[in-house]
Protein backbone atom coordinates (compact mmCIF):
# COMPACT_ATOMS: atom_id res chain seq x y z
CA UNK A 1 0.00 0.00 0.00
CA UNK A 2 1.58 3.33 -1.06
CA UNK A 3 2.12 6.02 1.53
CA UNK A 4 -0.03 9.11 1.08
CA UNK A 5 2.15 12.20 1.43
CA UNK A 6 -0.78 14.14 2.91
CA UNK A 7 -0.78 11.74 5.86
CA UNK A 8 2.83 12.57 6.81
CA UNK A 9 4.17 15.60 8.69
CA UNK A 10 5.78 18.03 6.22
CA UNK A 11 9.11 17.45 7.99
CA UNK A 12 9.02 13.95 6.50
CA UNK A 13 6.71 14.38 3.48
CA UNK A 14 8.81 16.99 1.66
CA UNK A 15 12.13 15.11 1.62
CA UNK A 16 10.31 11.78 1.11
CA UNK A 17 8.58 13.14 -2.01
CA UNK A 18 12.03 13.90 -3.42
CA UNK A 19 13.11 10.28 -2.88
CA UNK A 20 10.35 9.18 -5.27
CA UNK A 21 12.03 10.98 -8.19
CA UNK A 22 14.10 8.11 -9.59
CA UNK A 23 16.12 10.36 -11.92
CA UNK A 24 17.10 12.86 -9.19
CA UNK A 25 20.84 13.08 -8.51
CA UNK A 26 20.01 13.97 -4.88
CA UNK A 27 17.74 11.01 -4.28
CA UNK A 28 20.11 9.32 -1.79
CA UNK A 29 20.59 12.60 0.07
CA UNK A 30 16.83 12.92 0.47
CA UNK A 31 16.58 9.30 1.64
CA UNK A 32 19.09 10.10 4.40
CA UNK A 33 17.29 13.33 5.28
CA UNK A 34 13.93 11.51 5.45
CA UNK A 35 15.37 8.86 7.77
CA UNK A 36 17.04 11.46 10.02
CA UNK A 37 13.84 13.51 10.21
CA UNK A 38 11.70 10.47 11.00
CA UNK A 39 14.09 9.30 13.73
CA UNK A 40 14.42 12.74 15.29
CA UNK A 41 10.63 13.28 15.25
CA UNK A 42 10.11 9.90 16.96
CA UNK A 43 12.74 10.80 19.55
CA UNK A 44 11.23 14.21 20.28
CA UNK A 45 7.77 12.67 20.75
CA UNK A 46 9.21 9.92 22.97
CA UNK A 47 11.23 12.36 25.08
CA UNK A 48 8.29 14.76 25.45
CA UNK A 49 6.10 11.94 26.73
CA UNK A 50 8.90 10.69 29.01
CA UNK A 51 9.38 14.13 30.56
CA UNK A 52 5.63 14.59 30.95
CA UNK A 53 5.30 11.26 32.77
CA UNK A 54 8.35 11.95 34.94
CA UNK A 55 7.64 15.56 35.78
CA UNK A 56 9.18 16.45 39.17
CA UNK A 57 6.73 16.98 42.00
CA UNK A 58 6.39 20.39 43.60
CA UNK A 59 8.59 19.34 46.51
CA UNK A 60 11.31 18.34 44.04
CA UNK A 61 11.34 21.67 42.19
CA UNK A 62 14.41 22.85 44.07
CA UNK A 63 16.38 19.78 42.99
CA UNK A 64 18.14 19.55 39.65
CA UNK A 65 15.69 18.32 37.03
CA UNK A 66 16.66 15.22 35.05
CA UNK A 67 20.25 14.91 36.32
CA UNK A 68 20.74 11.89 34.02
CA UNK A 69 20.91 14.35 31.10
CA UNK A 70 23.39 16.73 32.76
CA UNK A 71 26.48 15.49 30.94
CA UNK A 72 24.77 14.69 27.66
CA UNK A 73 25.84 16.85 24.71
CA UNK A 74 22.75 17.82 22.75
CA UNK A 75 24.74 19.97 20.31
CA UNK A 76 25.29 17.45 17.52
CA UNK A 77 23.05 14.43 17.76
CA UNK A 78 23.74 11.45 15.47
CA UNK A 79 21.17 9.19 13.81
CA UNK A 80 22.14 6.42 16.23
CA UNK A 81 21.54 8.72 19.21
CA UNK A 82 18.07 9.74 17.96
CA UNK A 83 17.32 6.06 17.50
CA UNK A 84 18.57 5.28 21.02
CA UNK A 85 16.41 8.05 22.55
CA UNK A 86 13.26 6.56 21.02
CA UNK A 87 14.17 2.96 21.83
CA UNK A 88 15.17 3.58 25.46
CA UNK A 89 12.44 6.05 26.41
CA UNK A 90 9.73 3.79 24.98
CA UNK A 91 11.28 0.81 26.74
CA UNK A 92 11.19 2.72 30.04
CA UNK A 93 7.57 3.80 29.60
CA UNK A 94 6.09 0.77 27.85
CA UNK A 95 2.97 1.02 25.73
CA UNK A 96 0.83 3.91 26.92
CA UNK A 97 -2.50 4.56 25.17
CA UNK A 98 -2.79 8.01 26.77
CA UNK A 99 0.55 9.28 25.45
CA UNK A 100 0.40 11.07 22.09
CA UNK A 101 1.74 8.82 19.26
CA UNK A 102 3.75 6.76 21.74
CA UNK A 103 2.10 3.42 21.02
CA UNK A 104 3.12 3.58 17.35
CA UNK A 105 6.72 4.38 18.27
CA UNK A 106 6.72 1.71 20.98
CA UNK A 107 5.56 -0.88 18.44
CA UNK A 108 8.35 0.11 16.04
CA UNK A 109 11.04 -0.59 18.60
CA UNK A 110 9.54 -3.34 20.74
CA UNK A 111 6.83 -4.90 18.58
CA UNK A 112 6.94 -6.92 15.36
CA UNK A 113 9.27 -4.45 13.58
CA UNK A 114 11.84 -4.28 16.38
CA UNK A 115 14.54 -6.20 14.49
CA UNK A 116 14.34 -3.76 11.58
CA UNK A 117 14.92 -0.69 13.78
CA UNK A 118 17.62 -2.29 15.92
CA UNK A 119 19.77 -2.51 12.82
CA UNK A 120 19.87 1.31 12.58
CA UNK A 121 21.95 1.84 15.75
Amino acid sequence: MPIELKSLPSLIAIPYSETLKKDSIQRKDFQRITLENALSLNAVISLANYFEQNRPSEEDTKKEKFPELKNFDLGQISVGTWNMFSRETTRAMGANPKALFLNNIYEMYHGNLAKEWDNLS
